[in-house]
């Protein structure tokens, strides 16, 4: 398997200046270069380096050079500020649980001792690459430079130079300095541009020997990703800090939008950078690459060139400190190996975990931000990744014991390792008979954990065991107060059976649906005279979330959430009691809203869905029930809606199914004059995702977002509007926002050709045009000039002057994306 490393590291000064991975020299005794600070980015991969050194110091950035050797000739070039911080933000937090060979390019150019192999202006530097000679060789070529390093260092260097190594001297260059280049300006605030060099040698190094020059104690801190996780092996005398992450993955190096997107960064959004090119060339596999923190402080006698060897996961885990147990059990997950497996479960036997008093393990976690007994669930954790079947008689006693925490996470391996014993103690736990363990979080986990794994694993052979939990621990006025975060064992057992096959259980599961169908919106049962409350004339409990795309039950809907989510991964049982109750003659037209809602969560309709859904449309607009609400601080044009719930709900179902067809005939139902329901259809259409929905959709937006754009109130609104000056502002939206949201997105993903329409429509207000370009059209990785000449022409046309500076942020970015695109 191809061999990678990526090292990121910076260096930590203390008290005295740290000098690493390069020696600074200087023109004279009376500059003083202080505290300089460097980071650096090693990437290695199939006998080739990429060493990315980044520096900062205070003085006379001008009259200084930076002297790094290197184990061959390089190719070099600058990469952004940036790649820096996107290294400190992907390895922010713990994580518990490629290149080909050069013919690199030598010049003839060579003096006395030295050779000069290449030399050339990289960004903000002159960079001369040496080679050859002895120290004293290399001393007198940078003093005829005009700079000077101390007479000591010739035995460091010479031992380089044994090696054939070559040296790359860097100054910045006088002519960025004359020019007043940004970068150069930077340079007040102590950040030099990072330089990268690229080398072929055979396994990846640091140098690190260089530093002792500057005879000065420095503290290390060093980032390295690789195949495997790797430690300095090299370094006995020295004491390292070592942390162990885990697998890294190109996700986490892509460009942030706090970078991207604000004034005075170098890049571009939609813009590659070094860190993201490199990251997809090694990590765009979740398993690509390991990360490993390495920290330690070197006195200048211990300063070598460091060299790395594998992390000793298993030695790990017979250390006494309790986070080296956890980073490597944890390790050995991320990396199975069954050669694990016996340490691992020795590990466990060791543990006091059982004898962890509970309040003092919450003061534990809130002091140091992991629980004692992390090692533990750390390694069964490990144990399921690897898939040992050989520890099920360990891991079941974990799983049977008294300490919460860690028999929730051997339930998760029993799964991985033994389902069969998994189904036993899910049972057990449903049964009560783990009642005498401490009230806590970890132990409702546990309960939720059983009713999930028996409703997804289950079978016939568990009904009669369910059968009679039900009978003893569920009563039906537990719906009553019934939380997903705190369930109540009857009515896990209900669902369980049920999901299983029980038609007992299914009966009774499907009774209780149909009667919270029928009470919401019914008499309060504390005061028997008050009705639940209502918005315009409609139930609040009913269907109160239909109107923003989610189906919210209420204390009252409890057995029609707990159906819908719970019994998602039995579609055939969950689909059959939904229908049950959504049909049943019973419910009648007061529940015709959640009657639709039910038929929407189904996986398919069927022509007797789609025929009650047709007659709850005929009904709403026959006999329509309404819930008008005001969407407070939505600075859209109109906030205040009214909505035919019950011909809502109906059209959603409709629209989540892709019924385009249905829907197109209740567009023509309805007139102009009821917009708000011509709003929600122009939505339902969306959700169908059918192109066949988008003139319809189109004419909503030429017809009423074109009308909103012009109210007083929203352009008051994109006037005041505070920056930073790009896209449309989220805050001032030509419709409600959730249906902006889904149309935009509807006729970007399905009628893409007629974004440019919209924007280049002279028929439409300017301002809906602009709204097109900056909103939907930022999403393009690939503008084209037509674009661009599209922005140009709105410009003058649009009186909002703070949206004259979106349209002229967005013409700039537009053309720098052109210009790259163009240099590919």
């Amino acid at each position: 398997m191809r061999r990678i490393v990526f090292c990121s590291l910076s260096f930590i000064l203390l008290t005295s200046a740290a000098y690493a991975d390069g020696c600074f020299v200087w023109r004279s005794e009376d500059v003083d270069i202080r505290e300089p600070r460097q980071k650096a980015l090693i990437v290695f991969a199939e006998g080739v380096e990429e060493l990315v050194l980044a520096v900062q110091c205070e003085g006379a950035v001008e009259d200084f050079a930076w002297l790094v050797p290197l184990p061959s000739a390089p190719e070099v070039r600058v990469v952004e500020l940036e790649t820096f911080e996107m290294l400190r933000q992907a390895t922010r937090l713990a994580d518990m649980g490629r290149s080909s060979r050069f013919d690199f390019a030598r010049s003839a150019e060579s003096g006395d001792d030295v050779n000069v192999l290449d030399r050339r202006t990289v960004g903000i530097y002159d960079i001369a690459v040496l080679e050859g000679g002895a120290g004293g060789g290399l001393v007198a070529w940078l003093a005829e430079q005009g700079f000077r390093i101390p007479a000591h260092a010739t035995p460091v260097i010479d031992s380089y130079l044994d090696r054939d190594w070559v040296f790359a001297a860097m100054r910045i260059s006088p002519t960025a300095v004359s020019e007043g280049a940004p970068l150069v300006e930077s340079l007040a605030d102590g950040t030099i541009q990072p330089v990268m060099f690229r080398f072929a040698c055979d396994e990846p190094v640091y140098p690190l020997q260089i530093s002792s020059i500057m005879q000065r104690q420095a503290e290390v801190l060093l980032y390295v990703v690789a195949e495997d996780a790797l430690v300095c092996s090299n370094t006995e005398a020295v004491d390292w800090e070592v942390g162990v992450f885990g697998r890294m993955d190109a996700d986490r190096f892509m460009i942030p939008d706090y970078l991207a997107h604000y004034e005075g960064t170098n890049v571009l959004r939609d813009t590659t950078s070094y860190m993201t090119e490199t990251a997809t060339r090694y990590f765009t596999e979740r398993d690509g690459a390991a990360l490993t923190r390495l920290r330690a402080t070197f006195a200048p006698d211990q300063m070598m060139d460091l060299v790395f060897g594998s992390y000793p996961a298993i030695e790990e885990l017979a250390s006494d400190d309790l986070a080296r147990r956890i980073q490597a059990a944890t390790y050995l997950g991320v990396r199975p190996s069954r050669d694990a497996v016996a340490p691992l479960m020795e590990m466990m036997w060791r543990s006091n975990a059982n004898l962890i008093d509970q309040e003092d393990a919450l003061q534990f976690y809130w002091e140091i931000g992991y629980y004692p007994d992390q090692d533990v669930v750390s390694a069964l954790w490990a144990l399921g990744r690897i898939g040992a079947g050989e520890a099920e008689i360990e891991v079941t006693r974990w799983a049977q014991g008294d300490n919460p925490r860690c028999a929730l996470e051997a339930l998760d391996t029993l799964r991985e390792i033994a389902p069969q014993t998994a189904t036993e103690i899910c049972l057990e736990i449903l049964s009560g008979a783990r009642t005498h363990l401490v009230d806590c979080e970890e132990e409702k986990a546990m309960i939720a954990w059983s009713r999930d794994w028996l409703i997804a694993h289950g079978g016939p052979d568990a009904t009669p065991v369910l059968g009679g939990i039900v009978k003893d621990r569920y009563t039906p006025s537990a719906w009553d107060d019934y939380d997903p975060m705190d369930p109540d064992p009857g009515v896990c057992a209900l669902l369980a059976a049920a999901a299983c096959g029980d038609e007992t259980a299914q009966a009774e599961l499907s009774g209780s649906m149909k009667r919270a169908a029928l009470g919401l919106g019914a008499p309060d049962a504390g005061d028997p005279g008050r009705r639940g409350s209502t918005i315009g004339n409609y139930p609040a409990d009913m269907v109160l979330g239909v109107a923003i795309l989610h189906s919210r039950y209420g204390a009252r809907g409890a057995p029609l959430r707990a159906v819908q989510e719970h019994l998602a991964g039995r579609p055939a049982v969950r689909d059959s009691l939904l229908r049950r109750v959504a049909h049943d003659p019973e419910l009648g037209s007061p529940a015709d809203g959640r009657r639709a809602v039910l038929l929407s969560k189904v996986e398919t309709l069927d022509d007797r869905d789609v025929d009650l859904l047709n007659e709850i449309w005929d009904h709403a607009l026959a006999q329509p029930r309404f819930m008008r609400m005001v969407f407070r601080g939505s600075h859209a044009a109109s906030d205040t809606v009214t909505y035919n719930v019950d011909a809502v709900a109906a059209a959603y179902a409709l629209g989540t199914h892709g019924r385009v067809a249905e829907l197109l005939a209740c567009w023509r139902d309805v007139s102009w004059d009821d917009v708000d329901m011509k709003g929600e259809l122009a939505l339902a259409l969306g959700l169908t995702g059918d192109p066949a929905g988008a003139p319809a959709v189109l004419e909503y937006i030429r017809t009423v977002w074109n009308r909103n754009v012009a109210a007083p109130s929203l352009v008051s609104v994109l006037g005041s509007m505070p920056p930073p000056p790009y896209d449309w502002p989220l805050g001032a939206s030509p419709d409600l926002r959730y249906r902006v949201k889904r149309i935009t997105g509807f006729i970007v993903e399905h009628a893409w050709d007629e974004v440019p329409a919209l924007v280049e429509d002279e028929s439409l207000d300017p301002l809906l045009r602009t709204f097109w370009a900056l909103d939907p059209l930022s999403w393009w990785e690939s503008p084209t000039a037509r674009y661009v000449e599209s922005l140009r022409e709105l410009r003058p046309l649009v009186g909002v002057a703070l949206m004259q500076k979106r349209i002229d942020w967005k013409i700039e970015q537009a053309l720098k994306t052109l210009s790259l695109l163009a240099a590919q």
